[in-house]
């Protein structure tokens, strides 16, 4: 799912999470940034188990370096890295793993 995702936005960049709500089940946008130190440590220590918690279908990444995307997970109430948008067809939440 997520090269077909990439492409899909590659090829029709959003500019609203209303885009990108799954019909069926849920999803999760793992917010980051290529450059957040926070953001290295995690994916290092406790990522997986993390992910496993949350309950949806698919984690894709959203590399907030990007300026759109940025700006999106801002939108949904990202304010700090990292995080995840959870999105299902009609709710959108904002999760933070707990960092060491």
């Amino acid at each position: 799912m997520h090269n077909a995702f990439e492409r899909c936005y590659r090829a029709v960049p959003t500019t609203t999470l209303d885009h990108l709500r799954p019909s069926v089940g849920t999803i999760a946008l793992k917010c980051f940034a290529s450059q957040c130190p926070s953001c290295r440590s995690y994916d290092m220590d406790g990522r997986v188990a993390f992910e496993e918690t949350l309950g949806v279908n698919h984690v894709l990444p959203w590399n907030c370096d990007d300026q759109r995307r940025r700006a999106i997970a801002r939108t949904a109430g990202v304010n700090d890295l990292p995080a995840y948008v959870v999105l299902t067809r009609t709710t959108t939440r904002v999760v933070h793993p707990p960092l060491s």
